[in-house]
């Protein structure tokens, strides 16, 4: 049974991840849904999203059910960065209503 929802897209999701012995909460708006068995790649085509640097490679077939999900960090004095991507496992994320 898939824990991904089509009707997610769009709204906004937080995770943790941790790295380093050190555990982040992370919150995002979700862009698509990545199914088990599915490339990243052509899910970033459609969505016409080029030359970023995505934290899982693009082209390896995931063994989990994933969100695309993109952040949009804000630096010191309220100065936006770049965007940055993330495919969390769809099991540890939680979507807001």
């Amino acid at each position: 049974m898939s824990l991904l929802n089509e009707e997610n897209i769009g709204k906004t999701c937080t995770w943790t991840s941790g790295a380093n012995g050190v555990a982040k909460t992370k919150t995002g708006t979700i862009l698509a849904v990545c199914p088990k068995g599915t490339a990243l790649k052509p899910i970033l085509e459609k969505l016409g999203i080029k030359g970023i640097a995505a934290t899982s490679n693009l082209t390896n077939v995931s063994e989990l059910d994933r969100y695309l999900v993109i952040v949009v960090p804000v630096g010191q004095g309220g100065r936006k960065l770049s965007n940055k991507y993330y495919t969390p496992n769809a099991k540890y994320v939680k979507v807001e209503p």
